[in-house]
This record gives structure tokens, C-alpha cells and sequence, in this order.
């Protein structure tokens, strides 16, 4: 099963934060307690630990991004196989980058 990791809120005032850095990377397994990333809101550098068990399977949030908070940042799953669409992955990864506009007299 596929569980969301969300950027956390850590305050009652917080609102946003940028991912710092990463900890873990696609692949690697991930237990409760292990730092995952760092992320930097207007007050601070903190470390986040991971409050499941399973395998980090994909990180939608590229590091230096300033993101709300409970936004889906990463995804995870059991260790054996890829229980989910790529497709979804896809699309949920698509939401972190950049897009490009046609102007209206471009076909």
C-alpha cells in the first residue's frame, strides 16, 4: 500500500516550508524515527522523521522548493514491488514542475 508523506506543520503559524534536503533517497528503506529530509521554514532548519515503515518510493518535492504545509511531498510503500500506477506517480510528480505557456499565436 502506498502511503503519502505530507510536508508537516510544525507550528501553529506555520503555513509553508522548503525542502532543504533529502535524507532518503527513491529506493531506500524507511523505518519510524529515520530522518527523511530537512526543511527550513521562516524560523528554522528542522529535521523530519518518518512516522511509517516501508520504502521510500518516490519524492515529488524537489529540494529547494517552498511548498504549504500537507502538501504531498513523497510517496512510500512496502519493499517488495511497485503497488501503484506510474501514471498517478506521474501526474502527482508533474505538479512540481515547471510548465511552459503557448502563446496564442504559437501552434
Amino acid at each position: 500500500m502506498i502511503q503519502q508523506i505530507l510536508m508537516p506543520k510544525l507550528g501553529e503559524t506555520m503555513t509553508e516550508a522548503s525542502v532543504e534536503k533529502w535524507s532518503k533517497a527513491e529506493g531506500d528503506p524507511i523505518k519510524k524515527g529515520d530522518v527523511i529530509l530537512e526543511i527550513t521554514t521562516d524560523k528554522a532548519t528542522l529535521e523530519v522523521e518518518s512516522s511509517i515503515v516501508g520504502v521510500m518510493k518516490k519524492i515529488l518535492a524537489p529540494e529547494k522548493v517552498t511548498l504549504p504545509v500537507n502538501t504531498v511531498i513523497a510517496l512510500a510503500g512496502e519493499p517488495a514491488g511497485l503497488s501503484f500506477c506510474g501514471a498517478a506517480a506521474a501526474a502527482l510528480a508533474g505538479a512540481f514542475a515547471p510548465t511552459r505557456r503557448r502563446s496564442a499565436s504559437s501552434n
